[in-house]
């Protein structure tokens, strides 16, 4: 099935990221950024995208600018086709990688039914994914796109958990379906947005935090649906403008330009 191809990608674009050893070597001019804290069990988007060196462009989709080329090619051993091209990004705050590469439709998700994609999603996502959001339109030149957003939880050395979102687009073009997947962080010091927005509507609504943390977390399509690491309030993409580079809001600004620029 169609999200169970998706997944496997996912999973495989995720090993290959935990994989990962740092490197410090940035990537473009904001090789300042790094983070030089090694993690043992899991190295994350930052440390993969510090290991390449940045090469010239070139892509069937236009992509922000802050996106680089990675120069060294992808392994071939975790399931991704030889023909994706992976780009990366860092910031103090966020850190992202991305690979594209066109599909055929029977791998595409549908233009036409986000709700298809909800009820597979729903169906099929593990104990720590979440869906935070999907959504499909056209682009500003006329092109069919499809969206979603996951969150994965992960575990680092000392117990505290760590979230990455997944972003995949496809985008219909003249003669190709283009697939984009990609994996955001945060860097620097984490959990900023969540903290703010817990204790800013705990005091906006005179609730205690015990009282809001009861309601803080609900998927976005289903108020029924209890399964897994459910998005919070946090991530509504109403507050992406007051932590403009968290990594979720990195995540819907690359989405953004995409329909906008092609």
């Amino acid at each position: 099935m169609k999200v169970i191809k998706r997944a496997v990608l996912t999973g495989a674009v995720l090993k290959l990221i935990q994989s990962r050893r740092r490197i410090k070597q940035g990537i473009g001019s904001n090789a300042s950024c790094a983070d030089s804290v090694e993690r043992a069990n899991h190295d994350g988007v930052g440390r993969y995208v510090d290991g390449f060196a940045s090469a010239g462009r070139k892509e069937a989709l236009t992509l922000p600018p802050e996106y680089e080329r990675l120069k060294q090619s992808l392994p071939t051993d975790l399931g991704i086709p030889k023909e994706a091209v992976p780009y990366g990004m860092r910031t103090p705050d966020a850190s992202g990688l991305l690979i594209m590469y066109p599909v055929s439709e029977t791998i595409s998700m549908p233009f036409d039914n986000d709700q298809w994609i909800i009820d597979q999603m729903h169906e099929h996502m593990g104990e720590n994914e979440g869906l935070i959001e999907v959504k499909s339109g056209i682009t500003a030149k006329g092109h069919p796109y499809v969206h979603e957003i996951i969150k994965h939880r992960f575990e680092v050395e000392d117990g505290i958990p760590m979230v990455e979102y997944t972003i995949n687009i496809n985008v219909k073009l003249d003669k190709t379906i283009q697939f984009i997947n990609g994996s955001f962080k945060e860097e620097g010091t984490t959990g900023v947005r969540d903290s703010t927005a817990l204790h800013f509507f705990s005091s906006a609504n005179d609730m205690s935090l015990e009282e809001v943390l009861e309601i803080w977390w609900e998927d976005p399509y289903d108020s029924e649906y209890k399964k897994g690491f459910l998005m919070n309030m946090s991530e509504q993409e109403k507050l992406d403008e007051l932590f403009p580079t968290h990594a979720l809001s990195e995540a819907r600004k690359l989405l953004k330009y995409i329909v906008e620029n092609n």
